[in-house]
């Protein structure tokens, strides 16, 4: 999963929202953008997402999240 400049690990996902760990915190109700990279039996895809984070849960020394998606698109890489 990729936030920009904060690194974070996708813990669970699915069509409406993922759940995913990240050493940067984020505020309940904030936007967040972010890309999933995606092996399909049809090969590579890139999920690019827009979301918003629902519930904050610390994690050990990492913050876990849930994210709501808002928008998505599916891209094949070049």
């Amino acid at each position: 999963m990729d936030l920009g400049a904060a690194p974070a690990v996708t813990r669970n996902i699915s069509p409406s929202g993922m759940y995913f760990e990240s050493d940067t915190p984020y505020v309940v109700g904030s936007e967040v953008h972010f890309s999933v990279d995606l092996d399909t039996p049809e090969g590579k895809r890139v999920l690019r997402c827009c979301g918003e984070i629902t519930r904050i849960k610390p994690q050990g020394g990492r913050m876990g999240m849930a994210v709501r998606i808002l928008e998505s698109t599916v891209e094949i890489p070049a």
